[in-house]
């Protein structure tokens, strides 16, 4: 009689997810370490180790976060994504990474609050007083296109 034992396949789908949180884990333990020990600039700090954004897909589980970060991206009258979570459960590796997908913007010329040139969403209380005071108004003023802000509270 032969008898054939049969083997375990070592490569299944259950060791993908394990390989994505190694990845993931090993990103954010050199996040931050390089917040703590490293002068570099800001820039970065807001890479992988490749210098790249360590991508969105690859971060296992965050399922909510994850939705609310990729709907807000493509819905702006949300109002934006308010992140909060324990230590080490990828926040701000999930935010910088949907932060380089984002397009670059319009907005008002050295507007310190990034007005749309429409107004859409709302303009600032000095805007606001300066039209209201027969100021140049929004459509004939001068716009510059600028990177998305991404804006990390401590």
């Amino acid at each position: 009689h032969n008898h054939h034992t049969p083997t375990t396949p070592t490569h299944t789908k259950t060791t993908l997810p394990s390989i994505a949180e190694d990845r993931a884990k090993a990103a954010m333990e050199a996040e931050n370490a390089e917040s703590t020990t490293s002068s570099s600039s800001p820039i970065l700090q807001q890479t992988d180790l490749g210098g790249r954004p360590f991508p969105l897909s690859m971060i296992v589980g965050q399922d909510a976060i994850k939705q609310a970060l990729l709907l807000s991206s493509v819905n702006g009258r949300m109002g934006g994504v308010v992140i909060s979570g324990g230590k080490g459960t990828a926040k701000s590796v999930m935010a910088r990474a949907l932060h380089q997908l984002l397009p670059p913007i319009e907005v008002l010329k050295d507007s310190p609050f990034n007005i749309d040139p429409e107004g859409e969403f709302g303009i600032d209380d000095f805007l606001k007083r300066d039209l209201t005071k027969g100021g140049t108004p929004l459509e004939e003023r001068e716009t510059q296109v600028i990177a998305t802000p991404f804006v990390q509270v401590p």
